[in-house]
C-alpha cells in the first residue's frame, strides 16, 4: 500500500492533490490510498461536496517503512510526524525544497500557482482523460491556491490549465464559483480560536530560527478584524508553547486584494514592520496588496533574516 499525502493543515490544494494523485497511480495498476493530516476547512469541504467525492481518511502516523507520495508539501514540519522512519516514493509539488533523504527518488516540481496544475497537466499530457469530478477537483484546487488568478503566483500553465480542465468540467462562470468557494471559506461562524489560526497554518526553518505564518482567506476582512485581540492573545500562548522565534497571522482579503498583518509581541511587529518595509498600529501592520505567504510573505522574512544573520 502506498499512502498519498498533503501537507498538515490541509487546504483545497492538499486534498484534492492527494486524491487524484492517488486515481492516477491507481490507474496505473498501484494499491493506493490518499490520506489527510488534519481536518478539512470550510472551503475543501464545499468543493468535496460540490463534486460528490470522497474525504480522505485522517491518518496522522504510519508504521514503519510505509510507502508515501508527499504532494503539495516537502518540508519536514509540514509533514507527517515520523517521516525520516517513512520510504518517500515520490514527491509532487510547487514550493521550494527544504527536505534532505537518504537515497534518491521521483520528485516532480513545477514553479505553478498549485500542486493541482501539475497533476493536471500530467494526465492531459499523458493522454488520461480526467472524469468530470477529477477535472472539477482540479479546478478548484488552482482557483483556490491562485485566488482564481489573484495571487502572485498565478503563472499562464494556471490558466491554460484550467481552461483544458472545464472542457470536462463544464463549469459555465469560473467567476461565480470561485467565490462560492471563497464565501465558504469565509463562513466560519464562532471556530475556535487556536482553529482558527491553524486552519491555514505553516511553520518554516529560515536561517535557523522557526517562523510560522498563518493565512485567513476571506470575503470580510472585519471577520478577522473583530476577533483581533483574542487572535494575539492565542498567538501568544502559541510561540511560547511551540518555541516559535517569529509569528505571523495574515488576514488577506481575496475580493479588495489587501492584507493585514497580526503579531503578537512589540519584537515581531518591529521585525515585521521592518522586513515588510511598512507602517504598523500596535501589533497590527500593513501588508497591503501582498497576497501570496508562498511568494511574497515568506521569501520577504527570509530576505530579511538572511539579512539580520
Amino acid at each position: 500500500m502506498i499512502y498519498v499525502i498533503g501537507h498538515k493543515n490541509p487546504d483545497t490544494d492538499a486534498i484534492v492533490s492527494a486524491i487524484v494523485c492517488s486515481n492516477i497511480r491507481e490507474y496505473l495498476g498501484e494499491e493506493v490510498k490518499p490520506i489527510k493530516l488534519g481536518e478539512i476547512n470550510k472551503e475543501t469541504e464545499f468543493v468535496l461536496n460540490y463534486w460528490e467525492a470522497d474525504t480522505p481518511e485522517t491518518i496522522t502516523k504510519l508504521d514503519s517503512g510505509s510507502q508515501v507520495v508527499l504532494v503539495d508539501h516537502n518540508e519536514k514540519a509540514q509533514a507527517i510526524d515520523d517521516i525520516e522512519n517513512l520510504e518517500i516514493v515520490s514527491i509532487i509539488d510547487h514550493h521550494k525544497f527544504n527536505l534532505v533523504t537518504d537515497k534518491p527518488l521521483h520528485i516532480i516540481a513545477q514553479p505553478v500557482g498549485s500542486t493541482a496544475t501539475i497533476l493536471g497537466d500530467l494526465m492531459l499530457s499523458a493522454d488520461i482523460v480526467p472524469t468530470k469530478q477529477e477535472a472539477g477537483l482540479l479546478i478548484s484546487a488552482i482557483l483556490s491556491d491562485t485566488l482564481h488568478f489573484r495571487s502572485a503566483t498565478t503563472t499562464d500553465m494556471d490558466k491554460k490549465i484550467v481552461e483544458e480542465l472545464n472542457q470536462i468540467a463544464e463549469i459555465k462562470d469560473l467567476e461565480e464559483y470561485s467565490l462560492q468557494m471563497f464565501n465558504a471559506k469565509s463562513n466560519l461562524g464562532d471556530i475556535e480560536v487556536e482553529s482558527l489560526i491553524r486552519l491555514d497554518y505553516k511553520e518554516y526553518d529560515i536561517e535557523g530560527k522557526k517562523v510560522a505564518v498563518g493565512v485567513l482567506e476571506t470575503t470580510s476582512t472585519e471577520y478577522g478584524l473583530a476577533r483581533k485581540d483574542e487572535i494575539i492573545s492565542k498567538m501568544k500562548e502559541i510561540k511560547q508553547n511551540d518555541k516559535i522565534d517569529h509569528m505571523l497571522f495574515a488576514i488577506v482579503n481575496i475580493i479588495e486584494e489587501r492584507s493585514i498583518g497580526l503579531t503578537c509581541d512589540e519584537q515581531d511587529a518591529e521585525m515585521m514592520t521592518q522586513a515588510f518595509q511598512t507602517s504598523k498600529n500596535g501589533l497590527q501592520i500593513d501588508l497591503k496588496s501582498l497576497l501570496s505567504r508562498k511568494k511574497q510573505m515568506i521569501p520577504t522574512i527570509e530576505n530579511y533574516l538572511k539579512k539580520e544573520s
